[in-house]
């Protein structure tokens, strides 16, 4: 199983939108427009891969998209085997792995070899990054904590704790300025633009106003579900 996630994660296409973190964040990104083919971030045909909390990756699934059940499902070689069977048996979906279960099927508590969840994602259908005005820098505040965003146009994002130099601000790639441990990635919608952190599994949707004409200078949006983040457009160190 390292091997194999490796040589996934090491694809030019293949984007890591969750690193072994816990179920509850890979489960707000999976839910995040589930079903929906163009603005979900998961696609069927993604993979799964479930670790221990000492960094070891002990299985993997492929995942299916959306279930009757309104939970993502996935195939593998053993008993959530297919969209056939999650549909036969809406109880099961791509969390059935991470837990035990008494004999009237309820969640006990997690393996230990699986209670730390990959979400590996290929981006060749993703869609374009139309909006150009969204690359660049950005102040995102929330009531807790301020950070400098750098958006590019490969789909990268990354943060820093404090506003970017001179020479950070002339930068047009996430990679040249910002330690990886610090990146995720960025996607966008219709109206919406989300950004998973992989080292922490955090996940953020922000709410794209409708053009205008004028150049996007502030948005706001939600980090982990709850609202209150708000960004502006640094125009200049």
């Amino acid at each position: 199983m390292p091997k194999l996630v490796d040589e996934l994660r090491a694809r030019a296409d293949v984007k890591t939108l969750a690193s072994l973190v816990d179920y509850s964040k890979d489960d707000r990104i999976i839910k995040s427009d589930l079903g929906d083919q163009n603005n979900s971030v998961m696609k069927p045909g993604d993979v799964i891969c479930y670790g221990s909390r000492s960094s070891e990756q002990h299985h993997s699934a492929l995942y299916l998209g959306s279930g009757k059940n309104g939970e993502g499902i996935v195939a593998t070689h053993t008993f959530s085997n297919g969209k056939a069977m999650c549909d036969i048996k809406p109880e099961l979906d791509w969390k059935s792995y991470i837990f035990r279960h008494d004999s009237r099927g309820h969640d006990v508590a997690p393996f230990p070899e699986h209670e730390r969840v990959t979400l590996i994602h290929f981006s060749i259908d993703d869609l374009s990054l139309s909006d150009p005005g969204l690359l660049g820098w950005w102040n995102v505040t929330s009531s807790a904590d301020a950070f400098s965003y750098l958006f590019d146009d490969t789909g990268h994002v990354g943060f820093i704790r404090d506003a970017p130099s001179p020479s950070q601000f002339g930068a047009t790639s996430v990679k040249q300025v910002i330690a990886p441990r610090d990146t995720g990635y960025w996607f966008q919608t219709t109206s919406t633009v989300k950004c998973c952190w992989t080292h922490t599994g955090t996940f953020e949707k922000f709410f794209i106003p409708s053009a205008t004409g004028e150049a996007l200078q502030s948005f706001g949006g939600e980090r982990d579900g709850v609202p209150g983040l708000m960004a502006n457009r640094i125009a200049s160190v």
